[in-house]
């Protein structure tokens, strides 16, 4: 029953996060693609850092938040410059992202 909660808690999250997304028009692909790998970025430094709980989340948090409008400026840019061409674009993004992002 513990674990069913959580992954239930855990799902009601994701689902919460993608409303968000869909509200505001972004791709899926482009999206939560990028907004994870910063989401990732927050939890590893708060984890390599060995914070307490309270502390550790505010600070993933915080650190998730930065990446995430840092990589939505670079993207911003990129998509920018692909006008006409967002989809394919946000596609490419996305993979590249995500390919660098697991290459580190």
């Amino acid at each position: 029953m513990n674990e069913l909660i959580e992954d239930f808690i855990g799902n009601a999250f994701l689902v919460l996060a993608l409303l968000i997304l869909v509200m505001a028009g972004m791709d899926f692909n482009f999206s939560i693609g990028i907004g994870a790998i910063a989401g990732q970025i927050g939890i590893i430094m708060v984890v390599n850092w060995r914070l307490s709980v309270f502390v550790g989340l505010l600070a993933a948090v915080a650190f998730a938040t930065l990446f995430a409008i840092l990589f939505g400026i670079l993207t911003g840019v990129v998509l920018n410059k692909a006008r006409g061409y967002e989809m394919i674009a946000s596609l490419f993004v996305g993979y590249a992202g995500n390919g660098i992002y697991q290459f580190v």
